[in-house]
């Protein structure tokens, strides 16, 4: 992964290159100087964090839903500091953990093979959009496509309805929460049609967080017609039905 960073880091647009020459990237975690390229993090930090193993994605509600996707990919446990990181991102305006954790999804991704024709966003009601003022899967996932050179489509899908938020509801609620809430975006088949057919047949779906896949499941199936869907989140939490955390090969 650390190589994969260097190596695509010179290959991005030609004003993030710059930016580093104007501001030197420090990372994230320690505060000190990075040297992964343009990236806000460092090579002992990128190694220490709680990488998570693969795990059975039938134990989550996309396959419980009768998601079919190719693959799950959530390379972190939700604990320090990568709990505080995406907090900080999604309740605190800071978008720093966006850019960081958008290139570690897209190099394990890469790593992997599992590269996408468009990466989608989990979106947000536009009641909360506006109250919070920015979308952080939309953040996460437009850091993922810049590295990875892949398209990204931040209204491809739209939250049509509030709901109470996932956080205050167990498992099964959670899913009951969320049924019929994500449709096509107005202009979703306006953009597909300006594309040539076919130029889209897997999609990477990104949220921050996946915890019961309710969420994830729910915006699945409202882009199952559109073609093979790739699961991305940059954490999960850690309970008895997972694996314990590892350092990457």
């Amino acid at each position: 992964m650390i190589g994969w960073l260097r190596a695509r880091s010179p290959l991005r647009p030609v004003w993030r290159i710059w930016s580093k020459w104007l501001i030197a990237p420090r990372c994230l975690f320690c505060n000190q100087a990075a040297d992964l390229g343009d990236l806000d993090l460092c090579s002992d930090c990128l190694i220490s964090l709680p990488w998570a193993e693969s795990f059975n994605g039938e134990s989550i509600a996309v396959f419980r839903a009768g998601i079919k996707s190719l693959s799950i990919q959530v390379p972190l446990w939700y604990a320090p500091p990568i709990d505080a990181a995406l907090r900080d991102l999604k309740f605190h305006g800071d978008l720093a953990p966006a850019r960081v954790f958008g290139a570690v999804l897209a190099a394990r991704a890469a790593i992997a093979g599992d590269l996408p024709d468009l990466i989608v966003p989990v979106p947000l009601h536009r009641g909360r959009l506006h109250e919070r003022g920015y979308n952080q899967a939309a953040q996460l996932a437009r850091s993922t496509a810049d590295w990875l050179g892949r398209p990204c489509a931040p209204r491809l899908l739209e939250r049509r309805r509030a709901t109470v938020p996932q956080t205050s509801l167990d498992a099964p609620a959670r899913r009951r929460n969320l049924v019929g809430a994500f449709v096509l975006g107005a202009d979703a088949g306006r953009w597909l049609r300006d594309r040539p057919a076919l130029a889209f047949r897997r999609l990477a779906l990104v949220d921050d967080v996946l915890t019961t896949g309710a969420t994830l499941a729910a915006a699945a199936e409202a882009l199952g017609s559109l073609g093979s869907l790739s699961i991305w989140a940059v954490a999960r939490p850690m309970s008895s039905s997972f694996t314990s955390p590892v350092t990457p090969g």
